[in-house]
């Protein structure tokens, strides 16, 4: 059984703003067990591994719903100036404008992608650059995930759909530098992007570890199950956003998903996986 802990922590950590409106050499299916596993996955594994201890487990870390709540105001302002963008670009209207948006962000999991793969050939660099302005006016320090990320003793990365450039200026307003090995993002993806396992298997070669060794923290749904199905530990950060999570459709997340959290907090993540905290003696 998966070890689910959602509370009542208050998500209102982000300050409000304006209204809402806004290949590959690891193969796809050798999920393994591992013994400190809450739920022990069914994929069984013909490759040989050694597992890496706790304390020596990669954490890969998703930005964007994962280290602060997507219903505090920054996503939603977001996805309004890509819909405005959009609208403007393509002299639509703003609901048509909406769709368009809705279904490239389906298509790829990342809405310049899959604007790329839906024909449309802009300068998405100016796309992204006004999606994600004004990341000071909503995202703020929450010291609880710092505390969180600081009682972890493993390395730390992030790996974000963003680029590189807006995911370190939003990790800068929520108070979390200096926590991380390196940022990875849109531009160390490219071509790719979550979920894609091309672009999995790019991040696993650069920072030299095997999936089984890497535990996975996430919000998207989708990327949590292809984390899995290569045999990396997942937690799924569960949230409300109807575009993401189970809201992508495709089961449960609870299949694919060692431990469920609401927020990257050290009570809740204690009570789902409580040996990433505990070293080894030697």
């Amino acid at each position: 059984m998966v070890f689910r802990c959602v509370d009542r922590v208050s998500s209102r950590v982000q300050q409000r703003g304006t209204p809402r409106g806004g290949e590959c050499v690891h193969s796809a299916s050798y999920a393994v067990r591992h013994r400190c596993r809450i739920r022990p996955h069914r994929h069984r594994s013909s490759i040989s591994a050694s597992f890496a201890p706790m304390q020596d487990k990669v954490l890969i870390f998703d930005l964007d719903g994962t280290l602060y709540p997507n219903d505090g105001g920054y996503v939603d302002h977001i996805r309004e100036n890509a819909r405005k963008y959009i609208a403007r670009k393509l002299s639509i209207n703003e609901e048509d404008a909406e769709e368009l948006r809705k279904k490239a962000l389906a298509t790829s999991n990342q809405t310049a992608k899959g604007l790329k793969t839906l024909g449309y050939d802009w300068d998405f660099e100016e796309f992204v650059d006004a999606m994600r302005e004004d990341e000071d006016k909503f995202l703020k320090p929450d010291p609880r995930v710092r505390e969180c990320l600081e009682a972890l003793p493993q390395k730390k990365w992030i790996l974000t759909n963003t680029r590189e450039k807006h995911a370190k200026k939003a990790l800068t307003c929520l108070g979390l530098n200096g926590l991380w090995e390196e940022v990875l993002g849109a531009d160390f993806m490219d071509p790719a992007c979550k979920p894609e396992e091309a672009a999995f298997v790019k991040v696993l070669d650069h920072i030299g570890a095997k999936a089984e060794d890497c535990v996975l923290f996430e919000d998207s749904l989708r990327n949590t199950r292809q984390a899995k199905s290569m045999g990396m530990m997942t937690v799924f950060i569960e949230g409300t956003d109807p575009e993401q999570g189970e809201g992508e459709g495709g089961g449960p997340a609870a299949e694919v998903s060692d431990g469920i959290i609401s927020h990257v907090v050290t009570s809740q993540l204690k009570a789902a996986l409580p040996s990433l905290f505990e070293l080894e003696q030697v």
